[in-house]
């Protein structure tokens, strides 16, 4: 399987995206998060707990 990336998708170092996840438009995924088989909110940061869960902080959050 082949993830299918969005449009201004931004991947810091030290991440992995494998499988059939779907990362979409305007995902910034941390550094050393793993989306393997997973699907993002967009438009905002990607995070992953210490259990492995993935967290979403829209973008709107950030202009504060």
């Amino acid at each position: 399987m082949v993830p299918v990336l969005g449009e201004s998708v931004i991947m810091c170092p030290n991440t992995a995206t494998t499988g059939a996840g779907q990362i979409k438009n305007g995902s910034v995924i941390s550094q050393g998060v793993n989306t393997i088989n997973r699907e993002t909110s967009g438009d905002g940061l990607v995070c992953q707990e210490n259990a492995g869960e993935l967290t979403f902080l829209s973008k709107a959050g950030f202009n504060r």
